[in-house]
């Protein structure tokens, strides 16, 4: 049989119970503070992993747009080139087409022409950025014909003369003409300019300057001038 006394002035208080209690609350205090730090943690984590993806896909996304972008500058640069290119060209063969006088060519045949060789046709173009002229002409023998080419050769529009086709029009069986048809390819070159005539009458005199010495002279030997009269009032 347990003895139930108690002597002591100060009633004995049982604290195991109380603190049991205590460390049992911190315990689960510290394990759901664990717990919610470690999925808050995973959260998170997965959430910078996230970003890390959407930030790379940006990166490629900015990377494309940047090559589409020199890809287009570099189409654009060739096509500023290009056109640069074609207005240049344009211009060069309007100021080469501009050097070409068909008065000038038209009097350069007349005179050398001989009169056994009549011209057919006459037709300019352009070939490597240079003023060409293809010509037909027919000659009663193949002497006059030589002549022709030798005075186009002494000519100054002409550059150089290439023979391209000759044809004997008594061979062609139609019996209508004769003689000896050439065609012949011209490199025209712009006739060099007239130097300007000193006498030319065209051409204003300079006007000529006024003799002040004879003014001075009239002036000086003029008559006075009277002195007109004071009116009385």
């Amino acid at each position: 049989m347990a003895n139930d006394f108690n002597f002591s002035r100060v009633p004995f208080e049982n604290e195991r119970l109380p603190r049991l209690v205590f460390t049992l609350a911190t315990a689960l205090v510290l394990g759901v503070t664990l717990v919610h730090g470690f999925f808050l943690a995973r959260s998170l984590v997965r959430e910078q992993e996230a970003l890390d993806i959407q930030v790379g896909e940006l990166e490629d996304e900015l990377e494309a747009t940047d090559a589409a972008i020199s890809r287009t500058e570099a189409s654009l640069g060739r096509q500023q080139t290009a056109l640069a290119n074609e207005r240049t060209a344009f211009l060069t063969r309007i100021y080469r087409h501009k050097g070409f006088s068909w008065t000038g060519l038209f009097n350069e045949l007349e005179e050398i022409t001989p009169a056994a060789v009549r011209i057919t046709s006459i037709a300019p173009f352009e070939d490597d950025g240079e003023i060409a002229v293809t010509m037909t002409l027919v000659g009663r023998t193949l002497a006059n014909v030589l002549e022709m080419v030798s005075a186009l050769e002494a000519s100054m529009i002409f550059a150089t003369v290439f023979p391209l086709e000759e044809v004997d029009l008594a061979e062609l069986g139609d019996g209508r003409e004769t003689g000896i048809a050439a065609t012949l390819e011209l490199r025209y070159v712009a006739p060099p300019p007239e130097p300007d005539d000193p006498d030319d009458p065209d051409e204003p005199a300079e006007p000529a300057e006024p003799d002040l010495l004879d003014e001075e002279d009239d002036e000086e030997f003029a008559e006075p001038t009277p002195p007109r009269p004071r009116s009385k009032s």
